[in-house]
């Protein structure tokens, strides 16, 4: 009786740990999430053993993560005493906020958008290192239309998922909103006074050099233009890249600042950057836009069809970021990751998000998924 309540007891304690890591698992989100996840995996494990009658009771916050449970083992020789069963108990705590989930790599801050992540057509969007992560508490925070799909470590968002078939993994729900990293944390460049206006390319090559841009920087049909490692301000006006033209750069920045301004990259346009290197002002950084001079209604538009490789961080966070149009976007880059207001995706290209910055000299800035598990007890 003693050897076979002992071996019920190692078995209800495995089962309640399972539990617990299967709770502890789930990134941050609503505690019903976690209840679902213990419960679930409980009953399965349980199925056949002495807990099979059991009903665990779970404790669990984004912080710590409780089961406990017990079950009957019924007696034989124990009953000549008049004892006909022992009650086993086990008790499993864990904790699931432990930086070990990956990185986000796309980021939608609003919380009250209409659409978090909106995809479109049959696009597709591969980030297979990172995290998609959707403040958004909607009805369609993240949603899918047509035979949109999306590749990525994992989806998570405050609200609802309509299309959740078109993500692999399927997105978790109910996800606590992540901050924003960056927010408050950006000085503005020391000058404002203006070193350009108005600034267009025609065709041929150009040279660019670091500066304020006043009224915007326009590259027409056929301008190659080789920037000047530094930072460029964008004071007004827009970065628009034309097609059939190029713009080129290494340890370079964009900071877009003043009203009406942002980026359009039309289709066929072509862009090789890469964002500012460690140690330098903005270091990791390629677009940044001014929080607090350029409050919203903005947005960046990226089409694809030309060669475009993007590398570094791109932070708007009151723009919406919309990638459309053909082809590949960023299907070479090491290190592209977004945090934008949300994104809108359409037509039937591809685009490519990547965390990998350690390979191209630049740091990444982005913040880690916390998850877990780790048992205490």
């Amino acid at each position: 009786d003693y050897a076979r309540a002992l071996s019920a007891k190692t078995r209800l304690q495995a089962i309640t740990d399972i539990a617990a890591q299967a709770d502890a698992r789930i990134p941050a989100t609503a505690n019903a999430n976690r209840f679902e996840a213990a419960i679930k995996s409980f009953q399965i494990n349980a199925e056949g053993t002495v807990a099979a009658q059991s009903t665990p009771i779970i404790k669990a916050t984004n912080a710590e993560v409780q089961v406990t449970a017990s079950a009957v083992v019924p007696t034989t020789f124990m009953k000549i005493a008049g004892i006909n069963e022992v009650t086993v108990n086990a008790v499993s705590i864990a904790r699931p906020q432990i930086e070990n989930g990956g990185v986000a790599c796309l980021l939608a801050l609003n919380e009250n958008a209409p659409e978090g992540l909106h995809m479109q057509g049959i696009n597709q969007l591969q980030s297979p290192d990172c995290w998609t992560w959707v403040n958004a508490k909607s009805s369609e925070s993240i949603n899918s239309v047509g035979a949109a799909a999306g590749l990525a470590q994992g989806f998570c968002t405050q609200g609802e998922v309509v299309g959740a078939e078109h993500f692999k993994p399927m997105p978790f729900t109910g996800c606590s909103p992540m901050e924003d990293p960056f927010k408050h944390k950006i000085a503005p460049p020391a000058s404002a006074s203006c070193d350009h206006n108005s600034k267009r390319l025609n065709n041929g090559l150009h040279v660019l050099h670091p500066g304020v841009y006043c009224g915007g920087l326009e590259l027409k049909p056929q301008a190659v233009a080789v920037m000047v490692p530094g930072v460029y301000v964008i004071k007004g006006g827009r970065l628009n890249v034309q097609a059939q033209s190029h713009l080129i750069g290494e340890d370079v920045v964009f900071y877009f600042t003043g009203t009406n301004t942002g980026m359009d990259v039309h289709g066929g346009g072509e862009m090789t950057l890469r964002g500012r290197k460690e140690g330098n002002s903005y270091e990791g950084f390629l677009f940044i836009q001014d929080e607090t001079s350029n409050p919203g209604g903005q947005q960046v538009d990226i089409q694809g069809g030309g060669a475009v490789k993007m590398e570094g961080i791109l932070y708007t966070p009151t723009w919406q970021v919309a990638i459309g149009g053909n082809g590949e976007v960023n299907q070479e880059a090491k290190f592209w990751v977004m945090v934008a207001d949300n994104f809108h995706m359409e037509g039937n290209g591809t685009l490519y998000i990547r965390s990998n910055a350690e390979s191209i000299g630049l740091p990444n800035l982005m913040p880690r998924i916390k998850n877990g598990p780790v048992i205490l007890k």
